[in-house]
């Protein structure tokens, strides 16, 4: 995922992602997961490093991103998460992530930005690269980098499905998950500014909402085992409100791979093309 980005980056870090066995517990209880081996601190939710990375995330906005742009966007959402584990982390072992611009693309009248979020080992070994696809309103860029990896949902796999579950959106998911990621955005929290974001509800984070799908797939096609997910990608579509019920269902795909989408109360897709890829 990091090749080919081409000298105009710049790298920020490192930033201190290490996860504890306490945090895991507390990840778990945002994700709504139940599995034993994270409330005994002897596995990590494979989404918990997504949580750790938004300090990182807003210093790249501020720096490497904001360097590529042209014009003041007016604001910006979350547009798709992509995550690859190179190995499963180990609870406690030092962590540190640095952030680069990955690629821009002009998007309408809006810039595409990705930026690379890459987990290094206290060997400076690779354990986990992130994605961060940023829509950035009333902005443009330059074409920089490449194109961001696929995950698009094969239609053919509807004929497969695998499972499907569901969780109630609820304050108390959106109270923990800022707890854990820092990431207090009024909109989760307070009507006038989720209105002000377009919205006439409180919505969960899209990172919560994908940590739940992962944890599906965890219980579901992974078998209770958190460490053979190898990749989790989604597109954020519309948000998960908070009142009403967030819907997984995921699809066989094949060679170790599922398709997955969520979808909120009313039936619209909170997260599209999601793709699960298992290792081993």
């Amino acid at each position: 995922m990091g090749e080919g980005a081409g000298p105009v980056q710049r790298r920020i870090g490192p930033f201190d992602t290490t996860i504890d066995a306490d945090y895991c517990r507390r990840y778990a209880a945002a994700v709504r997961s139940d599995n034993p081996r994270y409330r005994s601190g002897s596995a990590v939710p494979p989404l918990a490093i997504s949580a750790r990375i938004f300090p990182g995330q807003w210093a790249a906005m501020d720096s490497v991103v904001s360097s590529v742009l042209e014009g003041s966007p007016r604001g910006g959402v979350h547009g798709s998460h992509d995550v690859r584990m190179f190995r499963p982390i180990r609870v406690g072992e030092p962590l540190a992530t640095y952030v680069e611009r990955y690629s821009a693309r002009p998007f309408k009248d809006n810039a595409r930005v990705v930026t690379l979020h890459v987990t290094l080992d206290a060997d400076e070994q690779p354990v986990v690269e992130q994605l961060w696809t940023t829509v950035l309103f009333g902005a443009s860029c330059p074409v920089v980098g490449p194109d961001a990896p696929d995950h698009a949902f094969p239609d053919s796999s509807r004929s497969q499905p695998v499972l499907s579950t569901e969780v109630t959106a609820d304050e108390e998911m959106t109270r923990l998950y800022a707890e854990v990621s820092q990431d207090y955005s009024a909109h989760h929290f307070d009507l006038d500014a989720a209105r002000g974001s377009g919205f006439d509800r409180l919505f969960l984070h899209g990172l919560c909402s994908m940590g739940v799908c992962a944890e599906a797939a965890v219980e579901g096609p992974a078998g209770g085992a958190p460490e053979r997910l190898a990749r989790v990608a989604g597109r954020f579509s519309s948000p998960a409100f908070l009142g009403e019920p967030l819907r997984v269902e995921m699809f066989d795909a094949g060679r170790g791979a599922y398709a997955f989408e969520a979808t909120g109360g009313s039936g619209a897709k909170v997260i599209s093309h999601g793709r699960v890829e298992l290792d081993g």
